[in-house]
């Protein structure tokens, strides 16, 4: 029986267990440009797996270190599809990594120690900035989505402790620069993935009222042929409004002044 048919059974499996050739497989396959494959079964394994406890400790580790070993954050980053979807999908298995290294409840937690969480968030931001493929989803390779990949694990970072203020700071900047870059609008799932972010980062107390309207006011300089900034905003605000973390005030602030400068 082959590696892939015995994983396509493990996926079905309330409890199952891997093997180490398995386990290559997966690592192997992060990115393979068939979605049945990449989406379906690596992806769906991955989340299984971590979030069911079903790898061992050591095996988990081995997925972070195999990971940051090759450096597929950044796979032939020069490229795009289809080299774009390992990049975009290992951004999926840092989400991973992140939330169960920081559950009590799980097999993984303390999975990474404090100063390779903190790598781990400057990487993830890193990408953030220098990603260049926007592609949503092709015919030939299915979802691409390297930026919403990478703002669902940076969601998931600025919620922990050791996400500091510094890394705030580098992250507001690393998304000016993405803003910048970007060829498009992006659609309502993309942007509400994207200022899931920030809006983690308010309810975490790691972004404030007065450092939202600062950025808000950089982000008003920004030279763009789209409305992504504009849309943001828009989206972070109401968002904020919603769970009571700011006042109406506050986003019209924010949005009128970006509104009269972009029409300077």
């Amino acid at each position: 029986m082959t590696t892939l048919v015995t994983l396509k059974q493990k996926l079905n499996h309330p409890q199952a267990s891997y093997k180490t050739d398995e386990l290559n497989f997966l690592m192997n396959n992060i990115g393979n440009p068939n979605s049945e494959i990449r989406d379906n079964l690596v992806c769906s394994i991955f989340g299984k797996a971590f979030l069911n406890n079903e790898f061992t400790f050591e095996q988990a580790r081995f997925c972070y270190e195999t990971a940051i070993k090759q450096n597929l954050l950044f796979y032939r980053l020069e490229e795009t599809d289809p080299a774009t979807l390992t990049r975009s999908f290992t951004c999926l298995l840092y989400y991973l990594i992140i939330h169960t290294s920081n559950d009590s409840h799980s097999s993984y937690y303390h999975l990474l120690t404090s100063q390779e969480e903190v790598k781990l968030y400057n990487l993830l931001i890193k990408y953030l900035k220098t990603e260049h493929d926007f592609t949503a989803s092709t015919p030939e390779y299915g979802w691409v989505d390297a930026i919403p990949h990478c703002s669902d694990a940076l969601s998931e970072a600025i919620k922990q402790k050791n996400f500091s203020s510094q890394l705030v700071e580098d992250l507001l900047q690393a998304t000016d620069k993405l803003l910048k870059n970007i060829d498009r609008n992006l659609d309502h799932d993309e942007l509400s993935r994207l200022a899931a972010i920030y809006i983690n980062g308010f309810k975490n107390k790691k972004i404030t009222n007065q450092r939202l309207l600062l950025w808000s006011n950089q982000l008003s300089n920004i030279e763009s042929k789209n409305s992504n900034v504009v849309n943001l905003l828009t989206d972070i605000c109401n968002q904020l409004i919603k769970f009571k973390l700011i006042t109406s005030k506050i986003k019209n602030d924010i949005l009128y002044n970006l509104i009269i400068s972009k029409n300077d």
